[in-house]
C-alpha cells in the first residue's frame, strides 16, 4: 500500500546527502575540540612556565576533605598549577608541615631537603585536628612552623592558624625563597599583608640556627606582646608627677619680686587717677609684630604641617570644646595645680587700688577648672565662713572666667568658692570673632555689678594663662582683638 505521503530521502540521494551531512558536522565538531584543547594548552602551558620560572622548589598538598573546596586556598593553588595534589596512599620524601611534629623548621638543616624533595602541606580544618587521621600519611620529615599570625580572613590575628598558602609561604620565606613565597600568596588578595605584619618574625627566624634559637625568638615576641597588652597608660598628672619627681625642687623657677617683674614684662601697668579711676596706658607695643626671616618663616610652616594636615586641623578646630570635655571627663580636678605663684609673678595682681567704691572686674580666658580664681579668691576673700557671707579683705574684686569646654564650666560652677555674688563662669570661644561680647551678654551678672541690660561690663584685667599655646597661630590675633579692649592683659 503505497505511503499517504512521498518519502522525504530514498533512495542513493538521500543517502549521500546523509553522509555529506554527518561529514561535516564530524569535522565541525573535532576542529572545534582541537582549538579548545589547544587553547587550554596554551593557557595552562603560559601559566606553569611563568610559575616555574619563579617557583622552582616541588610543593605538594595532601587534602583530607575536611575544607570547603571553593574557599580552600590549596585546592585554589592546585588549579593554579603552584602545587599538586597527592592521594593520601602516596608517600612524600621531603618535608611536611605538620601539627604533628616536634621539630621547627630550620633554615641550616632543612634548605636542602626542601631542595631537593620540595614542601607538602596537609589541607585539613584546625576545628577537627582530633579527627584528622595523620598516621595514615607516610612521611619522615615532618616539621612545625614557628609562631606566625594569619592573615587570612577566617583567622586574621590568631596566631598558628595559616592556611595551606600562609604555610607554602611561610616555610619558603624562612628557607631563603622570598620571591617564590611572594608568588605564592600573590594570587590572594590578603597575601601581601601576610610579610607586612609577619615581617619582623620572618627575616628572625632565618637567621636561627636551632630549634632554642627559635624558641627564642618566638619567647621575646610573645613576652613583648604580652607585656603591651598588660601596659596600663598613664594619665598626663601621673607623667608629669614623674617628670617633677625627676627633676627635683632644684630646677623650680625663682620667684621674681615686684621691681624685677616690672622691669622684665612689657605689661600694660595700672594707673590711678587723681579722681580716683583707673585708667589705661596705651598698649602701643604690646602686639607689634616682630620681623621674621624668610628661614624662619619656611620653618614654621613646615612645623605646621607637619603637626596635622589641613583636614584634621578644622575637625580640631570644630571639636575643640568636645575635646577638652574628653579631657575634664577623664581627670576631673585633679590634673591642674592650683595656681598660687600668680601674685608673686604678676605685680597687677599684688598691687590692687584700694577702692571699694568700684569692684575690680577681673576676667580669665580659658579658665579650665578655676585654678587661677580659685586661689585669688581665697586670698581676696575671707575664710572659715560661707560663701554667701564672704566679706571682702580688701577692694571688692569681682571674677568673670570662661572657656571652650562646658564640662570644664560645671566644675568651675560647683566649687564651694564659687559664689553668683561675686563670679560669674560661660562657654564661650575666644578664637571666633566677637564671641567674648555675645559670650557675656548671655552670662550672670554678679551681684556686686550694677550693670544695665545689655550692657558687658568693664576689665580692669584679663589673664591669658597657658591660652595661646592651646590655640592655632591664625586665630591668635582673633583672641586677642575680643580682649584688647581691657585695661591690662595678662599673658603667660
Amino acid at each position: 500500500m503505497p505511503s499517504k505521503f512521498p518519502s522525504r530521502g530514498s533512495g542513493q540521494a538521500a543517502r549521500s546527502k546523509s553522509r555529506r551531512f554527518n561529514n561535516r558536522h564530524a569535522q565541525f565538531s573535532v576542529s572545534s575540540n582541537n582549538f579548545t584543547h589547544n587553547y587550554e594548552a596554551k593557557c595552562e602551558g603560559s601559566s606553569s612556565s611563568d610559575n616555574s620560572e619563579v617557583m622552582n622548589i616541588n610543593t605538594a598538598m595532601w587534602d583530607l576533605g575536611q575544607c570547603d573546596p571553593k574557599r580552600c586556598s590549596g585546592r585554589k593553588l592546585v588549579r593554579l598549577g603552584v602545587t599538586r595534589l597527592l592521594s593520601l596512599r602516596e608517600p612524600f620524601h621531603g618535608l611536611v608541615l605538620t601539627p604533628t611534629a616536634s621539630q621547627y623548621i630550620n633554615p641550616q638543616t632543612d634548605r636542602d631537603i626542601v631542595e631537593h624533595s620540595g614542601v607538602c602541606v596537609i589541607d585539613c580544618s584546625w576545628a577537627r585536628l582530633d579527627e584528622t587521621p595523620f598516621h595514615k600519611l607516610k612521611f619522615q620529615h615532618g616539621r612545625l612552623l614557628p609562631y606566625l599570625l594569619a592573615v587570612n580572613p577566617v583567622n586574621y590575628g590568631r596566631p598558628h592558624k595559616l592556611t595551606c598558602a600562609e604555610a607554602f609561604a611561610a616555610s619558603l620565606y624562612i628557607l631563603g625563597w622570598e620571591e617564590s613565597a611572594r608568588h605564592v600568596l600573590s594570587h590572594f588578595s590578603w597575601g601581601p599583608s601576610f610579610f607586612e605584619v609577619n615581617g619582623d618574625l620572618l627575616s628572625a627566624y632565618q637567621s636561627c640556627l636551632t630549634n632554642t634559637d627559635i624558641a627564642d625568638v618566638q619567647k621575646r615576641y610573645e613576652a613583648s606582646l604580652m607585656a603591651k597588652k598588660n601596659h596600663k597608660s598613664e594619665s598626663y598628672s601621673e607623667m608629669y608627677a614623674a617628670l617633677d619627681a625627676e627633676l627635683g625642687s632644684e630646677y623650680d623657677a625663682p620667684s621674681l619680686d615686684e621691681a624685677e617683674v616690672t622691669n622684665s614684662c612689657d605689661l600694660v601697668p595700672l594707673v590711678n587717677s587723681d579722681e580716683g579711676e583707673t585708667k589705661l596706658l596705651q598698649p602701643v607695643e604690646v602686639f607689634e609684630d616682630l620681623p621674621l626671616s624668610e628661614d624662619s618663616k619656611a620653618n614654621l610652616d613646615r612645623q605646621m604641617k607637619s603637626i596635622c594636615s589641613s583636614f584634621e586641623h578644622e575637625q580640631l578646630k570644630k571639636e575643640a570644646g568636645r575635646n577638652w570635655d574628653r579631657f575634664y571627663n577623664r581627670n576631673g580636678t585633679k590634673f591642674f595645680k592650683d595656681r598660687h605663684w600668680t601674685r608673686r609673678e604678676f605685680a597687677e595682681l599684688a598691687q590692687l587700688p584700694e577702692d571699694d567704691d568700684t569692684p575690680m572686674t577681673i576676667l580669665e580666658v580659658g579658665c579650665g577648672v578655676g585654678n587661677f580664681i580659685f586661689p585669688l579668691i581665697e586670698d581676696f576673700y575671707s575664710t572659715g565662713v560661707s560663701v554667701e557671707c564672704k566679706t571682702p579683705t580688701r577692694k571688692s574684686v569681682v571674677f568673670y572666667a570662661c572657656d571652650v569646654s562646658p564640662k570644664a564650666i560645671a566644675e568651675v560652677k560647683k566649687n564651694p568658692a564659687f559664689s553668683p555674688k561675686f563670679a560669674s563662669a560661660f562657654v564661650c570661644d575666644l578664637s571666633v570673632d566677637g564671641a567674648l561680647q555675645a559670650g557675656l551678654l548671655e552670662a550672670t551678672t554678679p551681684k556686686l555689678l550694677s550693670l544695665s541690660h545689655n550692657q558687658p561690663p568693664d576689665f580692669h584685667l584679663v589673664t591669658l594663662i597657658f591660652v595661646l599655646s592651646a590655640i592655632h597661630p591664625t586665630s591668635m590675633t582673633v583672641c586677642l582683638k575680643n580682649v584688647v579692649s581691657s585695661v591690662c592683659l595678662v599673658v603667660r
